[in-house]
């Protein structure tokens, strides 16, 4: 008798199943129901509604769907916001009713005589109209009742702000329709002002200056320049019987010789604007028109200045296009004083004309990445009369000029007075291009040969040495490693004993670390005081028996010592330095 149970069990199960989702069902109903009862408009959907009319303080206004979207048809015929009449869908259709109660006299909640009434109209013949009286002292909502209903309730203070609007509000104020959420669509701009043009072009995501020259543009300047044109609106609209501040007539034949046209090139058809001064030149009124043509706008002077931007306005902030690692010759020239620094085959900084002086790489290469990162803020005067108005002529307060390695591609950019009251902000402008824009001037960038020195004119790895000459007078002591362990030759010995092995590495790294005061030989000058011989001398060579670091001191002056390098140069360096290697030698060798 399994096969019993096993269908009873069937049975009991699917059983289950439609006592579930039956409660379900009427679960969802009974929600359903609940929000429909508390819904302002039951059964509205706000895709649905096909006409809007709307009386209040302002006057009444009626608007109907079309097919390409609303318009206004009374008082005027025009085209109207689409985002506007959404908003006030949006706000009906998901308001709820509060405070519901049944009462006798409307006149004490201000809806005997409402302050607003709105109807809506689907396009299944459904009618939805609701009053909007005072507001509730209690809660801060609006009193609200529906036709012939017997009961007032409450709305939120955001339904009656949406139903405040004038009838004109609800026009098409915006100049043109960007599609600000997709603006690699758009392809190309042009910006015809009078007699000049700016146009620009996007291919592959990136933005170029075409005309009246050819230069990249900044993306992200080209795309709020796009946002701003979609966000402008018309300050108000020229019709038929329009005497304030222009007529029709006027601004038409104004437009017929536009002072400013945009036009914005896509998939679609073209967008745009023409802008036109329908006034004079001291008192212009500014009219437009769309190039889809229509309506007359009117619009403010800083509108009209928002719109019409000149081709430098796009310009690319990028000041240089060669990358750090590309530059084999920096140069910065500062009043007379010149830096000529040049990459060397093995990928270190050199001086120009003096190999032989040490280069600080590090402060080098932060700087030239400084230089390069460095961007333009604005352009101030695209072909400046005298350049000497700036302090960029006849010769510029700091000139840095790059090269590429293989020396195709040479950028320049010159630097002249600080801006008033900005210090750090200084005019400048690129090589060969006369345009002047304002940049800040980074303190890296002033740059001498003493700056990118490296100061630490011995500087080795002393992981690396591998032996080490030690004289004091006439006196010479060997040090050698050797299988990872120092040895040490005294003066006089035969034999090299094991060495204090820290003793040995600080000895190093003293040496490592010592800085000058002065290079006598960068400077152009000769030390003619007379040598009192070799006092103090060092020579660190590595396992390959190449020396790694070498001076001698041959005088030795209150606070400073003369100190000589194989190469021939002669340096000043703090007494200090020395005094801490030679103690730390003698205590080594003792």
């Amino acid at each position: 008798m399994s096969w019993k149970r096993t269908i009873m069990a069937a049975v009991a199960f699917v059983l289950c199943l439609l006592v579930f989702f039956a409660d379900r069902a009427r679960m969802q109903r009974r929600v359903f129901e609940a929000v429909n009862e508390t819904s302002l408009s039951p059964g509205i959907n706000m895709s649905d509604v096909i006409e809007i009319r709307l009386q209040n303080d302002e006057g009444e206004v009626l608007l109907e769907r079309q097919k390409d979207g609303w318009r206004i048809r009374s008082p005027f015929t025009a085209v109207a916001d689409q985002e506007i009449v959404e908003q006030l869908l949006i706000n009906v259709t998901s308001a709820r009713k509060r405070n519901e109660i049944e009462v006798r006299n409307l006149a004490e909640y201000g809806l005997a005589t409402p302050e607003i009434i709105l109807t809506l109209k689907t396009g299944q013949g459904k009618m939805f109209e609701v009053m909007l009286g005072n507001t509730s002292t209690y809660t801060g909502q609006v009193f609200a009742a529906l036709p012939e209903g017997k009961s007032v309730f409450t709305v939120g203070e955001h339904v009656r702000n949406v139903l405040r609007r004038a009838p004109a509000d609800f026009r098409h104020a915006r100049l043109v329709d960007v599609a600000s959420g997709d603006l690699d669509a758009y392809t190309e701009i042009s910006i015809v002002r009078g007699d000049a043009a700016a146009v620009l072009r996007q291919d592959g995501g990136r933005w170029r200056i075409v005309h009246p020259f050819e230069t990249p543009a900044e993306k992200s300047v080209v795309e709020d320049y796009l946002r701003k044109l979609g966000l402008l609106r018309a300050s108000g609209f020229v019709g038929d019987q329009t005497t304030s501040p222009v007529t029709l007539t006027a601004a038409l034949q104004a437009l017929t010789s536009p002072t400013v046209v945009v036009t914005l090139k896509g998939p679609g058809s073209p967008l745009g604007l023409t802008i036109a001064n329908a006034g004079t030149t001291t008192a212009p009124v500014f009219v437009a028109q769309r190039l889809s043509g229509g309506e007359v706008l009117v619009l403010r002077r800083e509108t009209v200045e928002a719109v019409a931007e000149d081709e430098n306005y796009f310009r690319s902030r990028t000041i240089f296009t060669i990358a750090p690692a590309d530059v084999g010759l920096f140069s910065v020239e500062i009043g007379r004083g010149r830096t000529d620094l040049v990459r060397g085959d093995n990928g270190r900084w050199e001086f120009v004309g003096d190999p032989t002086r040490r280069v600080d790489q590090e402060q080098v290469n932060i700087r030239l990445d400084t230089l390069l990162r460095s961007r333009l803020k604005e352009y101030v005067d695209a072909n400046p009369r005298d350049a000497a108005v700036y302090e960029l002529a006849p010769v510029p307060r700091f000139r840095f000029t790059v090269q590429s390695k293989d020396k195709t591609r040479t950028e320049i950019l010159e630097c002249g007075r600080s801006e008033p009251g900005r210090t750090a902000s200084v005019y400048a402008r690129r090589g060969g291009d006369p345009s002047v824009f304002t940049m800040d001037l980074s303190r890296d960038l002033i740059i001498s040969p003493d700056i990118v020195a490296d100061r630490r004119f011995l500087r080795f790895d002393p992981r690396q040495a591998a032996a080490a000459e030690i004289r004091f007078g006439s006196t010479v002591h060997q040090l050698q490693r050797e299988a990872g362990v120092w040895k040490l030759l005294k003066h006089g010995q035969t034999v090299p004993a094991p060495a204090d092995a820290p003793r040995a590495e600080r000895v190093l790294a003293l040496i490592a670390a010592l800085e000058y005061s002065r290079d006598f030989a960068a400077g152009g000058e000769t030390v003619i005081a007379p040598s009192d011989g070799p006092l103090f001398a060092v020579r660190v060579t590595d396992a390959g028996g190449a020396s790694l670091a070498a001076f001698e001191v041959t005088k030795r002056l209150p606070k400073d010592s003369f100190v000589k390098t194989p190469d021939g140069r002669t340096f000043e360096v703090p007494n200090r330095g020395l005094d801490a290697i030679e103690a730390a030698a003698r205590s080594l060798v003792q």
